[in-house]
């Protein structure tokens, strides 16, 4: 009984530390400034249909998963995202989008757009160690605080010292 409770105890430490460092990896992306010009793939703003955009998107997602690509990922998550949050202005729509995607490919777009929301795409491509992956394993408290925390960063609290912050 004291071996489980002492294995337990330190696979929950392990855990922990493991999401603590997704949280940290991220946060430290998010104050990435090299390199400073960054080349970023198009948007998807060029096609003018909701089924056009959405089938151009997840088709990037799923290839550059496919095919490892990190960064590319997250930016094809990031447009995922926008058009499930932001482009789709009606409720059912947006239901019906979302219904289109896995769970998984869901949260992680929602989550990528909102933590790279304001600092965007060009963000993205700095990044060096956020994943699909570490921003799917972070727990939903931890998610929350880096949106907030992307904020400050964005909007100039983190730089200036939230001295002339106005809104």
């Amino acid at each position: 009984m004291g071996f489980l409770r002492f294995s337990l105890g330190l696979y929950l430490t392990f855990y922990s530390l493991k999401i603590m460092t997704y949280y940290q990896s991220i946060l430290a992306d998010l104050f990435q400034v090299f390199p400073t010009e960054v080349r970023c793939p198009e948007s998807f703003d060029m096609y003018t249909t909701h089924e056009e955009k959405f089938a151009a998107v997840t088709k990037a997602l799923e290839h550059a998963t496919r095919l490892g690509d990190r960064v590319l990922s997250l930016v094809y998550a990031f447009f995922l995202g926008k058009f499930l949050e932001k482009d789709l202005k009606l409720s059912p729509l947006r239901s019906y989008y979302k219904q289109q995607v896995s769970v998984h490919y869901k949260t992680v777009a929602i989550r990528v757009y909102y933590i790279f929301e304001l600092p965007g795409v060009e963000q993205i491509m700095r990044t060096t160690n956020t994943s699909l992956t570490t921003v799917r394993k972070l727990s939903y408290k931890k998610y929350v605080d880096l949106v907030a925390k992307s904020f400050e960063i964005f909007n100039g609290v983190e730089n200036l010292g939230g001295n002339d912050v106005t809104f």
